[in-house]
C-alpha cells in the first residue's frame, strides 16, 4: 500500500510569486511626511506672538521688551547682545579661559549689569555645535543665580 504525497516526484515548484508593495509604499510615504514636518519644527528657535485683536499698547509693550542674546564662540568666548525690541543697543564679549567659558567673569559681569539695569529678564542662549553641555549648564546656572526668569536655548 502506497500513500500519496499529493504531488509527483521530480516536479519543480513555481518560482513566480506576487508581493503586494502597496502597504510598504504607504508606510514609507507616512515616514517621509513625518520627517518633513518635524524638520520644519526643529528650525524654529523662538517667535514673538502678538495679540491679534486689541489696542496699540500690546504692540508697544512688545517693542519695549528687553532681552539678552548670548552667543557661544570658539575657545569659550561668549558674546552678549542687549536688545530692546528688535534693535541691539549694546554688545559685550567675555573671553574664555584656557578654552573654556569663564563663568566667574560672567558672574561678575551679570552682577554689575543687574545693579544698573534691572529690566532684563529674558535670556536666549545660542550655542554652536562645539559647545559643551556642561558649559551651557554652568552659564544657565549663573543667569538663574542672578535672578533672570526666562532662559531659553536655541536649537542648533
Amino acid at each position: 500500500m502506497q500513500i500519496s504525497t499529493g504531488g509527483a516526484k521530480g516536479r519543480k515548484k513555481g518560482v513566480n510569486f506576487d508581493l503586494n508593495l502597496v502597504p510598504f509604499i504607504d508606510v514609507l510615504s507616512v515616514c517621509i511626511c513625518f520627517l518633513l514636518v518635524t524638520t520644519v519644527f526643529m528650525s524654529l528657535g523662538s517667535f514673538h506672538a502678538h495679540q491679534a485683536i486689541g489696542d496699540e499698547s500690546s504692540q508697544q509693550k512688545a517693542e519695549d521688551t528687553q532681552s539678552m542674546m548670548v552667543s557661544f564662540g570658539e575657545g569659550g568666548t561668549i558674546k552678549i547682545d542687549l536688545q530692546k525690541g528688535e534693535k541691539t543697543y549694546h554688545s559685550d564679549q567675555i573671553r574664555g579661559q584656557s578654552g573654556k567659558v569663564n563663568v566667574d567673569r560672567l558672574d561678575q559681569w551679570l552682577a554689575a549689569l543687574s545693579k544698573t539695569q534691572k529690566e532684563f529678564k529674558t535670556v536666549l542662549l545660542l550655542p554652536n555645535p562645539v559647545t559643551k553641555y556642561d558649559e551651557l549648564v554652568q552659564v544657565m546656572s549663573k543667569f538663574r543665580k542672578n535672578s533672570y526668569e526666562n532662559i531659553g536655548v536655541a536649537p542648533l
